[in-house]
């Protein structure tokens, strides 16, 4: 599999992007009923990766098999466009208006932060400190392919937002 740390950037810088051709309003605007908003669709994101950073940096032990073994299982869940999943309760958005600058804010220093940790630490080590509920537990490497696909199934999200509300 393709060097997943070669993915940071553009995945983020994608996500920035999206975020930017938005207006204030329309990021904050609902596209269709039971949809999310472009606002909340960010701030699930931010929810579901904003540990990542502390959890790279927890507890690990030596993997015993492969360190990216779960990758594509986690590209099977994450990028298959056509199915639809319930977000966990825990990184459900609020039902509120979003600030677009903060969020341009946070992705681009995390991009800077997660990559900065892929080339510093040892990626084939098993993560202690948290478990993604049906993966079991998962090397830095895995979680690293869980925030990249994961983003970019909700940047696909945001452009087809943009497209009902434009």
């Amino acid at each position: 599999m393709e060097n997943l740390s070669k993915q940071i950037a553009p995945t983020f810088e994608s996500m920035v992007r999206v975020i930017r051709s938005f207006t204030d309003s329309g990021f904050n605007a609902v596209p269709f009923e039971n949809s999310w908003t472009a606002g909340q669709v960010a701030r699930h994101v931010q929810l579901s990766i904003c540990g990542m950073p502390e959890l790279f940096k927890g507890e690990t032990q030596p993997s015993d098999r492969e360190p990216d073994e779960k990758v594509s299982m986690v590209a099977d869940v994450f990028l298959d466009f056509g199915k639809k999943y319930e977000s966990p309760e825990s990184i459900l958005p609020e039902q509120k208006d979003y600030e677009r600058d903060r969020f341009l804010s946070f992705f681009t220093s995390y991009a800077d932060e997660i990559a900065s940790l892929s080339n510093e630490l040892d990626m084939s080590q098993i993560c202690q400190d948290y478990e993604i509920p049906g993966f079991g537990p998962m090397t830095r490497l895995e979680f690293l392919s869980f925030v990249l696909f994961h983003t970019q199934r909700h940047v696909l999200q945001m452009e087809n937002i943009r497209s009902k509300i434009n």
